[in-house]
């Protein structure tokens, strides 16, 4: 077993330490603290978008309101602590040294207040397409759909395949949070993940997902759906709970 890692965004983790829902339902926010609760190891991640001494004071007050996690920080853009964090979690083997106290009817709202979709989609071009800009005119319709109707995000996260080539589209929140990593290059074939969540009927998100899917293909590619569901979780009901921290 290794040490649980919670990854913590810069915005939303310095609204969690203020009081704040980091511009979720209270009840997902809920479920935000108690994953930072539990872990072992908390990554403030992106750690290139904020100041040094914005991430310093940050690492300080998350390290004094979890203080049986260990506070990293990292940033993939920039290649920075990823190397110390594959260290720790590759050499030790502390975990679940924890029992939380859990509202699950709590925890099961903040769950279904958020949509979930999960996707998979094959898009066929007549002639080598530049994929790149398919994926950045589809994940900035949805960002700004969700914004005009004031939806709340946990995340939205689209992989775009093209054979070993491929880009990682996320969303966290407003458009600020959205970010492209990698080229998915030009090509007659291409896969896109689709996988969100999202507050509102998960019915809802289906639809809007369709429907900025649609406009970005504006009728010039031929779409495969290959998997495609939403749903709203149900009540996490567990068969077994441990009244004690079992020693290794």
């Amino acid at each position: 077993m290794s040490p649980l890692t919670v990854l913590a965004d810069p915005q939303r983790l310095s609204s969690i330490l203020q009081g704040g829902q980091a511009g979720l339902h209270e009840d997902a926010a809920y479920i935000y603290r108690k994953q930072l609760e539990e872990a072992d190891i908390i990554v403030i991640t992106k750690s290139d978008s904020v100041s040094a001494e914005t991430l310093a004071q940050l690492k300080t007050e998350a390290a004094r309101a979890f203080p049986n996690g260990q506070v990293m920080t990292a940033s993939a853009v920039a290649d920075e602590g990823l190397d110390a964090w594959i260290s720790e979690v590759t050499t030790r083997t502390d975990a679940g040294k924890r029992l939380l106290d859990i509202d699950y009817d709590r925890y099961a709202h903040g769950e279904a207040v958020l949509g979930w979709l999960n996707g998979t989609v094959m898009l066929h071009a007549p002639q080598p397409a530049e994929w790149d800009e398919l994926l950045d005119a589809f994940v900035r319709d949805l960002q700004a759909t969700f914004e005009r109707e004031a939806l709340s995000i946990g995340h939205v996260k689209i992989i775009a395949e093209n054979g070993k080539a491929f880009a990682v589209a996320n969303i966290t929140g407003a458009e600020h949070t959205l970010t492209i990593r990698g080229r998915a290059g030009e090509g007659i074939d291409l896969r896109l993940i689709v996988n969100a969540r999202v507050e509102c009927l998960p019915e809802h998100l289906d639809q809007l997902v369709r429907d900025a899917l649609i406009r970005t293909i504006d009728n010039r590619y031929t779409d495969e759906v290959i998997a495609w569901r939403y749903l709203q979780p149900g009540r996490p009901n567990p068969t077994h709970r441990f009244d004690e921290v079992v020693s290794q």
